[in-house]
């Protein structure tokens, strides 16, 4: 049995959720405060019987914003759950919750006023002032005939559910990890004390109380601690005078008891630059000691789900990244994949969503303040076909991955853009990208086609420029400068709205080649010696400021012959387009203009009336 779908409606950040999870791994992705931990706590309403009853009593906080909460109104979280016919115990849990075609069962948590004021049957605009702590209450329901999109706040669907029922399914959270030793030190939350309890049994408990009872003899007859306890008493008798003198001291290694033997375990490395030593963890890296500690949580959640008679499970673990290197990040992340439960993680990790298959990534984006947040299964947006989706598992490397986590997004065609065109637009417009959330991602070629076909309202709901060159010398009017917008194009079938093309007539090289970016050619052609080359561009420069009542085609005239020259000196062998821009970023700061087609792309992004995501 697995959880096929998440519906939240009013729940803190949200106003409508509706997403579809895989029976496997999920992994939810999207920018600091979309809400990963938010969706994480309402399972938990819905689904852990661990939590106590208190937090499901919301509060002011916990409901959307943009909704009036003194009228009637609900939250409701809802979830699904499919395959559960092949699992005796599982099907006897959903048995009286099935819905539709009975292949699925539904489990909701809802938050709506009292049953007296349910029963009233009063008309909404008639009731006003309701208080959350007084006026509302919690309740679960299972089955029901309305989908959750649909239920009126004053409508009853479902069954009740007892809190008890809870217990036969079993949520387990891994936060995020910030302090590993504390956490296993702390014998409510130590996966180490949960291992250990899970495995034992009395008379193995018994073995071990006695193998410590025998240390403890042997220990207190060795003569330095038996000279030490005698000290000890004799100083604490002088010390509490005679009324306490019936209180003895020993010295021992413990307590001979199971739960301070538990209690006093302790998971040891040991490492050959030790010379093979046992170490304590604080002498690890928080990185494999991250590891260790997942790894305890996911064989203590393996052997319980296994152990117990239990109807279902879910693994939620926010953002395993923390502290690890790519390659730990990647083989923790294939170690998730292949767990036979359902996992649900939620990563900020390039290296982790590249890795993952498309169709497991669910991607939060925030809205304006009367939406919330929006939930999107990238796999499912109908821009793309099944081809497609295998294009994208294909490319989208720990690079081109940025674009999944972006504001807003500027597709080039390879590194010499990447490096140059955010130096560029900080040194002319004064705009950093990375403050405003705009990451700018080279796909290595012109195949823009299946990136530009994940932002949509379905898919991904942000703003996507392509910056293109035209690759193409002929046929350009000769009093236009080369660096002309001469599109502002729709991309293939995609929504205007979320993408645009804009292109030069040429090459970017070329397009960047004009008037005000002759100090910054010289400076990087110093670097790679061509002073020929230096000299003609020099003698270009000084003649532009000679003259500034030149036309602009005669400034166009007297460039257009330097393009070529710069063309050749990036295409050299032995420095090439991207080397040659990243020399260029070092001296962009001279620039006083943007190539055009740049600045319209530029503007288009920044233009949040044209912004779909603030509509």
């Amino acid at each position: 049995m697995h959880i096929s779908r998440i519906y939240v409606k009013n729940y803190r950040c949200f106003h409508e959720l509706d997403v579809s999870l895989n029976k496997s791994l999920t992994c939810i992705i999207g920018e600091n405060n979309t809400g990963k931990t938010n969706l994480f706590h309402a399972l938990r309403l819905a689904l852990d019987n661990n939590l106590p009853s208190t937090y499901r009593q919301l509060r002011e906080q916990d409901v959307f914003a943009g909704q009036d909460f003194r009228r009637p109104n609900q939250v409701i979280i809802s979830v699904e759950f499919s395959d559960f016919n092949d699992s005796e115990t599982s099907l006897a849990w959903v048995a009286d919750w099935k819905i539709g075609d009975l292949e699925h069962a539904r489990l909701s948590y809802r938050f709506r006023p009292r049953r007296s004021i349910v029963d009233s049957q009063t008309k909404d605009d008639e009731i006003n002032g309701l208080r959350l702590t007084e006026d509302y209450e919690w309740k679960l329901y299972g089955g029901g005939r309305i989908d959750p999109r649909s239920l009126k706040w004053h409508e009853n669907d479902g069954q009740p559910v007892s809190f008890g029922d809870l217990q036969y399914f079993h949520l387990e959270l891994l936060r995020d990890i910030r302090n590993v030793l504390n956490d296993l030190g702390n014998e409510r939350v130590s996966p180490l004390r949960r291992l250990i309890r899970l495995d034992s049994d009395t008379d193995s408990e018994a073995q071990i109380v006695d193998i410590l009872e025998k240390s403890n003899e042997e220990l207190e007859l060795h003569p330095m601690i038996q000279s030490i306890g005698e000290g000890l008493r004799d100083a604490y008798s002088r010390t509490v005078g005679e009324a306490f003198q019936d209180i003895g001291l020993s010295l021992a290694m413990s307590e001979a008891s199971f739960d301070s033997i538990v209690r006093s375990l302790k998971v040891l490395f040991e490492n050959s630059t030790m010379q093979n030593r046992k170490f304590d963890l604080s002498m690890n890296g928080q990185g494999l000691n991250n590891i260790l500690y997942t790894t305890m949580v996911l064989e203590a959640f393996g052997r319980l789900t296994a152990a117990e008679n239990l109807a279902g499970n879910l693994l939620l673990i926010e953002e395993p990244e923390a502290h690890l290197h790519p390659q730990l990040q990647r083989t923790l992340f294939d170690v998730l994949s292949r767990n036979s439960s359902q996992v649900i993680l939620t990563t900020h990790s390039t290296h982790i969503s590249s890795q993952a298959p498309l169709k497991s990534l669910v991607s939060l984006t925030t809205k304006s303040d009367d939406i919330g947040t929006l939930a999107t299964k990238l796999s499912l947006s109908s821009m793309l076909a099944d081809k497609e989706v295998a294009d994208l598992e294909r490319y989208l490397d720990a690079t081109r991955s940025t674009l999944l986590y972006a504001r807003k997004v500027m597709l080039v065609e390879g590194a010499a853009e990447m490096f140059l065109i955010p130096e560029m637009i900080k040194a002319v417009r004064n705009v950093n990208l990375d403050r405003y959330g705009i990451s700018v991602i080279p796909i290595y070629g012109t195949h823009f086609d299946s990136y530009a076909k994940l932002f949509s309202g379905d898919g991904l709901p942000k703003k996507c420029a392509i910056i293109s060159d035209g690759d193409s010398t002929d046929a350009i009017p000769s009093t236009l400068p080369e660096d002309t917008c001469m599109e502002v194009t729709e991309f293939a079938d995609c929504p205007p709205e979320y993408v645009r093309v804009f292109r030069c007539q040429t090459t970017f090289e070329r397009a960047f080649t004009f008037h005000e970016s002759l100090e910054m050619l010289i400076a990087t052609l110093r670097e790679f010696g061509a002073p020929r080359v230096i000299a003609d561009l020099e003698e270009t420069k000084q003649n532009l400021e000679d003259n500034p009542l030149m036309t602009v085609e005669q400034k166009e005239n007297a460039i257009r012959p330097k393009r070529d020259r710069i063309q050749s000196q990036a295409d050299r062998r032995d420095i090439g387009k991207g080397r040659f821009a990243q020399v260029a970023a070092r001296y962009a700061h001279t620039l006083t203009r943007l190539p055009d087609y740049i600045d319209k792309a530029l503007d288009w992004l920044l233009d949040d009336e044209t912004d779909p995501t603030t509509n």
